[in-house]
């Protein structure tokens, strides 16, 4: 499970970097990554080996080409 969390807690911060610079783009019906972060926590609160893994790993921003956009769907939940 350690290396899953590992894993997941890298996803993370990937996740993390893309919102903050596609938060413009986002439809105003879909949460935004505060809100999904939130959310998350509240639902997953005894994972405390994952959110410890969140706070340790650094945010990188990705190179980026300009020529890809998002495309989003709707929350499920």
């Amino acid at each position: 499970m350690q290396v899953a969390y590992g894993h997941g807690a890298k996803y993370h911060v990937k996740l993390a970097v893309l919102a903050r610079e596609t938060n413009a783009m986002r439809p105003g019906t879909m949460a935004d990554h505060a809100a999904y972060l939130a959310k998350l926590k509240k639902t997953h609160t005894r994972k405390s080996g994952f959110w410890a893994r969140v706070g340790d790993t650094d945010a990188k921003t990705p190179q980026t080409s300009g020529v890809r956009s998002p495309v989003w769907n709707k929350d499920d939940g």
